[in-house]
């Protein structure tokens, strides 16, 4: 408010200058608010692409053994599908 108020000597009233520096104050939490959700959101979005790469990758994998392509060792393969569980992608078929 003391800089505002050396800033315009005109406006000398004390309300005056709180309700600027109120709306300044607002402003300048608008600000920081709207680049803080852009950066958590940027972050959301690199960690859904991760994920996404990851499951595709996953994928890959099972259709190339599936089709003959790669012969895993019996301890490669059971670690491939212990990791599709462990993160959902990979469940066992219910029992009959």
């Amino acid at each position: 408010m003391r800089f505002r108020g050396d800033e315009n000597p005109d406006m000398a009233d004390s309300t005056q200058l709180a309700v600027l520096a109120a709306l300044n104050i607002a402003n300048e939490y608008r600000l920081l608010k709207t680049k803080l959700e852009s950066q958590e959101g940027k972050q959301r979005t690199r960690e859904r692409h991760q994920r996404h790469h990851t499951q595709r990758s996953y994928e890959k994998q099972l259709l190339a053994i599936a089709n003959g392509e790669v012969v895993p060792t019996n301890k490669e393969y059971k670690a491939l599908i212990a990791f599709g569980r462990v993160r959902g992608w990979h469940r066992r078929p219910p029992h009959q």
